[in-house]
């Protein structure tokens, strides 16, 4: 299910949908905060993936979901750095 960007928060667990180069389909994200510019992000392949302005004109992420089930195995996370 979509998610409104301004309902993702830091610490939240975001799924990947698909159509990223840097990130797998299925893939379950933590969203992080960059400290410098406050700016939210999920980590990926080659470093950060920001979700500033991956929104689309009704401010629904695009190609994230909000991940909520606690019963669905969780294919994969990456690491902070």
């Amino acid at each position: 299910m979509a998610v409104p960007k301004n309902d993702v928060k830091l610490g939240d667990m975001i799924l990947a949908d698909g159509g990223f180069t840097c990130i797998g389909d299925g893939e379950v994200l933590e969203v992080f905060q960059d400290k410098d510019n406050l700016e939210l992000y999920v980590n990926c392949a080659v470093g950060r993936h920001f979700l500033k302005g991956a929104e689309d004109d009704h401010g629904m992420l695009i190609g994230f979901s909000k991940y909520e089930d606690s019963n669905e195995p969780v294919l994969s996370t990456r690491q902070k750095f």
